[in-house]
């Protein structure tokens, strides 16, 4: 958390909690959005609990990732190319 700089402004978030279900995709469209949810990312292997279920949230997002292991797949290469892309273009 301490090596990043984040320019994500917390204004122009929105809230989650007062998007429809099937709107929450646009938030992972958002570049501030994403920023946080990259750095932030090692809350979710904390030993924390979902407000919702109980579980813990690592437990939690495995779930979600396994009820679409294809889709996760091919959106995650294709994440991880447009990084490698980057990398070539700079060298």
């Amino acid at each position: 958390r301490h090596s990043y700089q984040v320019s994500a402004e917390e204004q122009r978030f929105r809230d989650a909690a007062t998007m429809r279900d099937s709107d929450l995709i646009e938030l992972l469209q958002d570049p501030a959005t994403r920023q946080v949810l990259h750095v932030g990312y090692g809350e979710l292997i904390a030993p924390r609990r979902s407000r919702t279920s109980g579980r813990p949230l690592l437990d939690e997002l495995r779930a979600v990732l396994l009820q679409a292991p294809e889709r996760y797949a091919t959106l995650l290469d294709a994440h991880i190319g447009r990084h490698l892309q980057e990398l070539r273009s700079a060298a």
